[in-house]
């Protein structure tokens, strides 16, 4: 489920209805428990339920009103008494990592909407409009357990798959609009699979290129107060450990040559305006900017004009960046626009093809 839809349909889901969201790290679930409560105008609780212990989670004996009662009763900690009296959405971070002991509190805490005991022998109620969110990354590259299929069941369970045009909604308001604009170009560094790379590698998500931009900015660095010149003395440095070389070195690259930047955008819809920019471009550049059309192509409809832009375009690449461009665009799985750049590069494919063959 892209992100556009889990924050369409959560707040319309009832109160006692518990949602777990599945994902990778850095991919913004703990931002979206923060926009479902402000949806609802709800206070949100976040309760990192990977630092809690035994106790936490259903509270610890109340000695005193034992003593009074002879009932032995629970004293709450202040998070789950505010979600027993007032409607708030409580948010359960990171609970593949918690404790089997934790586990079972959040387990009655989602199947019964209660915990503990009272000094009348009653269990605590969530409030009738509380909602529960959790998340948690889950996956062969973390230290995790899946979680008991008994307790899976109880959630509206969503795999979160969000889209490049998520983050850029979401990022143009909040990161610096030069690290926007890259990853409008430059899709393919939003995040890496860290299946794909060396454990331990420093690899950019969503997350990180927020905090690039905010080290950036707070070190008087922002990529809007230098683009289109060599960057400053440390932006590299901040940039690569938090989003590796490869990343880093595209964006620093990418801001640098601001002003011969030339997106997807432009080339399908302003192909006049930028063609000499594209010849002049070197061929890793090209590249990059395949890579960007072929994004573009998977989230938008391509019209005949386009397409024609599209067919100038190619005619300016060398073979294997004409073959890169025709391999991605028919592997993207977006019919209409597969047949549409057929028509207009498919006849120059079939020539680089059969010359290269005839080379060999």
């Amino acid at each position: 489920m892209d992100i556009s839809t889990f924050k369409h349909i959560a707040p319309l889901l009832p109160p006692d209805q518990a949602i777990l969201m599945k994902g990778a790290t850095g991919i913004g679930k703990s931002a979206l428990g923060k926009d479902v409560a402000t949806v609802l105008a709800l206070p949100l609780i976040d309760v990192r339920t990977a630092v809690m212990q035994e106790g936490d989670m259903a509270g610890i004996p109340d000695l005193e009103r034992i003593k009074e009662t002879g009932v032995a009763s629970n004293a709450m900690y202040g998070w789950f008494v505010r979600a027993c009296r007032e409607p708030v959405v409580l948010f359960l971070d990171e609970i593949n990592r918690a404790m089997i002991p934790v586990l079972n509190g959040a387990f009655q805490l989602v199947l019964d909407r209660e915990m503990g005991n009272g000094p009348d022998g009653q269990p605590y109620r969530l409030h009738p409009e509380t909602r529960v969110l959790a998340a948690g990354n889950f996956g062969a590259e973390y230290e995790s357990e899946d979680l008991d299929p008994a307790m899976q069941r109880r959630f509206l369970v969503v795999d979160l798959a969000p889209t490049t045009e998520d983050w850029l909604t979401w990022a143009k308001d909040n990161v610096d609009p030069v690290i926007v604009e890259f990853i409008r170009n430059h899709p393919v560094h939003l995040r890496v699979d860290p299946a794909s790379a060396e454990p331990g590698s420093i690899l950019p998500n969503p997350a990180t290129w927020d905090r690039v931009s905010k080290c950036l900015t707070h070190a008087g660095m922002a990529p809007s107060d230098w683009a289109g010149a060599t960057a400053p003395q440390g932006a590299y440095s901040i940039a690569m450990g938090l989003v590796g070389p490869e990343a880093a070195i595209a964006m620093v690259d990418f801001t640098k040559n601001y002003e011969m930047n030339v997106s997807a955008e432009d080339v399908i819809e302003r192909w006049e305006d930028v063609e000499s920019k594209v010849a002049a471009m070197s061929t890793d550049r090209r590249f990059s900017l395949v890579d960007g059309i072929v994004e573009w192509c998977n989230n938008n409809e391509l019209n005949v004009t386009g397409a024609h832009s599209l067919g100038k375009f190619a005619a300016l690449l060398s073979g294997e960046e004409l073959v890169s461009l025709w391999t991605k665009v028919s592997a993207c799985g977006n019919i209409p626009n597969i047949k549409l750049l057929h028509s207009q590069i498919g006849k120059k494919v079939v020539e680089v093809v059969q010359r290269a063959r005839n080379n060999a």
